[in-house]
C-alpha cells in the first residue's frame, strides 16, 4: 500500500458509514462534468475543446436575462442583515404570484406556503397505450414491494415532470394515479417540475400538480419543488422553492435551511425577474417566447442530426435534452461497454451523458443536451458527425 493510500484510508476512518459512502459514491454526471471543464470548448479561444452537450443548463438567453437580473439593483442597508431566513417578504409576494399564474394554480399560492429508491423502467411497450420508459403505476408497485421485502422502510417517491432525462411528461390522469398510489400507500410524493416552463413544441401541454391542489386525496403528504436554474437559466445563483401544506414540514426544512438561505441581493434580482420590472409584460412578451423559440432552433439541429445518422431516441416535448439509444456503437453490451462509449465521444469532443448516471437498467441509453446557442450545437454536430 503506498503511502497515499495509507493516508486516505486513515483519513476514511474518521468518518462514519454515511460519510464514506458519500466520498465513495461513483457521480457519473459530475465526473461528466469535470471531465468536460478540463478542456472546455470556446470559438475563439479554444475551438478543439470538448463541446458541453452534458450538463443540463440552458445557455441560450443570457442576453436577455442578464439586463433584467441587473436592472434597478442597489445593495441597501435592509439586504446586510440576516432578516426573515425563509425569504424576504417582496420575494415570496413575488413567488406565490408567478406560481399562480404560470403553473395555473387552482387556487392562489399563499406566501406562507413558499418554503432513493429507484424505480426502474424499460423502453419496451408491453402494453398498446403506454410509451418508453412509461412510468406506470404497476412499475411503482414493484420497486415499493421489493424494497418492503428487503428491509428498506419507503417514506415517499420524487418524481420529475417534464421527465430528465426522457423530455416527456405526465397527463392530469396519469398525475391522479400517481396521488391515488401514494395515498394508498401512506406515502410522501414530491413533484420536481424544475423543466415546466422549458418546452420547446406547439402542442405541449404539461400539468402541474398546483393546477390540482382542491383535487389531492392527500395535501399534507404532496409536496412541490422548483428552481430558476432551468426555465430562468440561471443555476449559478442557486435559488430555488418548497411548496408544500404541510406545516410541520414547512418548520422542519426551514431548520435545515438556516444557514443556506437565499441571500437578500439575489432575492431583489430574482423579484425583479418574476415581477416584469422596468419592462411591462417582460416575461410574456420577451424571455418566455425567446427563450422557448431558441430551445425550439437547438432542438432542431440535434435532432436533425440524429435521423441523419439513423439514431433512435425517444421524442422529447420539454426540458433540454434528448434520450438517445447508442447500443449499435458499444463495444460490448455492459455497464463497461457503455462507459467506454461515454468517454471515446468525449475524446472526440463531445460530451453526454450515460445512462449510468440516471440508473437506466438497459444498457446503452444516453442523454444530449442542446439547450446551448445554436452555433455551439452545430459546432457539437460537425464533431458528432467525424
Amino acid at each position: 500500500m503506498s503511502a497515499t493510500d495509507a493516508k486516505e484510508k486513515q483519513n476514511q476512518s474518521y468518518l462514519s458509514n454515511r460519510g464514506n459512502g458519500m466520498i465513495n459514491f461513483e457521480n457519473i454526471l459530475f465526473e461528466a462534468f469535470a471531465l468536460t471543464n478540463k478542456n472546455p470548448y470556446n470559438p475563439k479561444t479554444n475551438p478543439q475543446g470538448i463541446i458541453n452537450l452534458n450538463t443540463s443548463e440552458n445557455k441560450t438567453v443570457a442576453d436577455i436575462i442578464l439586463p433584467q437580473l441587473n436592472l434597478g439593483i442597489e445593495i441597501t442597508e435592509e439586504m446586510m442583515y440576516y432578516g426573515n431566513l425563509s425569504g424576504r417578504d417582496y420575494f415570496l409576494q413575488a413567488m406565490a404570484d408567478f406560481l399562480t399564474k404560470y403553473f395555473k394554480a387552482s387556487r392562489p399560492i399563499l406566501t406562507k406556503e413558499v418554503r432513493l429508491v429507484p424505480v426502474y423502467l424499460t423502453s419496451e411497450t408491453k402494453e398498446s397505450d403506454t410509451e418508453p420508459f412509461e412510468l406506470t403505476v404497476s412499475a411503482l408497485e414493484a420497486a415499493l414491494q421489493k424494497a418492503r421485502a428487503q428491509g428498506k422502510r419507503v417514506k415517499g417517491f420524487l418524481f420529475s415532470n417534464p421527465v430528465n432525462p426522457l423530455g416527456t411528461y405526465f397527463s392530469k390522469e396519469m398525475i391522479r394515479n400517481y396521488l391515488d398510489f401514494a395515498h394508498r400507500n401512506e406515502l410522501h410524493i414530491i413533484f420536481d417540475e424544475i423543466y415546466y416552463l422549458s418546452t420547446h413544441t406547439s402542442d405541449t401541454d404539461v400539468v402541474s400538480v398546483l393546477s390540482m391542489i382542491n383535487e389531492l386525496p392527500d395535501p399534507d403528504k404532496t409536496h412541490f419543488i422548483w428552481a430558476f436554474s432551468k426555465d430562468f437559466a440561471i443555476s449559478g445563483l442557486r435559488a430555488g422553492i418548497l411548496w408544500t401544506q404541510n406545516d410541520a414540514f414547512v418548520s422542519a426544512a426551514g431548520c435545515c435551511t438556516t444557514f443556506s438561505a437565499i441571500s437578500p441581493p439575489t432575492q431583489k434580482q430574482l423579484t425583479n425577474l418574476l415581477t416584469d420590472y422596468g419592462i411591462a409584460d417582460w416575461l410574456d412578451t420577451l424571455y418566455f417566447p425567446t427563450m422557448r423559440q431558441r430551445l425550439r432552433e437547438s432542438y432542431d439541429v440535434v435532432r436533425n442530426t440524429l435521423d441523419e445518422l439513423g439514431i433512435h431516441y425517444i421524442v422529447p416535448k420539454a426540458g433540454f435534452f434528448i434520450w438517445m439509444d447508442l447500443i449499435e456503437f458499444m463495444p460490448s453490451v455492459d455497464k463497461e461497454g457503455e462507459r467506454k462509449l461515454w468517454l471515446t465521444v468525449l475524446d472526440h469532443g463531445v460530451g453526454i451523458a450515460p445512462g449510468l448516471a440516471f440508473y437506466c437498467n438497459e444498457r446503452g441509453w444516453f442523454r444530449i443536451i442542446f439547450s446551448s446557442p445554436v452555433a455551439v450545437v452545430t459546432v457539437g454536430k460537425i464533431k458528432w458527425i467525424s
